[in-house]
């Protein structure tokens, strides 16, 4: 199963930043599991998993396992049984995570824009409006 060094020291739960950027607490959200990407198409690629995994715990949980299997099911993912079980795992894992660190944050990410500079990747995001989320 992919997942998280065990030793990244995460950030304090939910309203931690003392700014509103949602692409800081993304980014944040993601840092631990960066080593998954060794190149700028891979981490958009984990960037896209993320988000889907954000705007996911924002479901109520007992939709969770259900939306789960949808997102994973061989109509949308073109891959073998078993990277369709860690795929489910991460997503998962994710979920798990949005929940502890940013239970507070109601809004949907709905696009991002990822840039390449000379100090790393500089991320942009787009999301609902705090209250739009429910």
């Amino acid at each position: 199963m992919l997942s998280a060094p065990h030793d990244h020291a995460d950030p304090p739960p939910d309203d931690w930043l003392g700014d509103d950027k949602l692409s800081d607490r993304l980014g944040d959200f993601l840092a631990p599991y960066s080593h998954l990407a060794a190149d700028e198409v891979s981490y958009r690629n984990l960037l896209r998993i993320a988000i889907a995994a954000w705007n996911l715990a924002l479901f109520p949980p007992d939709r969770h396992p259900a939306l789960l299997d949808e997102m994973v099911s061989p109509a949308r993912l073109a891959v073998d049984d078993a990277a369709r079980a860690e795929m489910r795992a991460l997503l998962q894992e994710l979920v798990t995570r949005k929940g502890q660190l940013f239970a507070t944050e109601r809004r949907y990410i709905v696009d991002f824009d990822l840039k390449s500079t000379p100090d790393g990747y500089q991320l942009s995001v787009a999301s609902t409006l705090p209250n739009d989320a429910s």
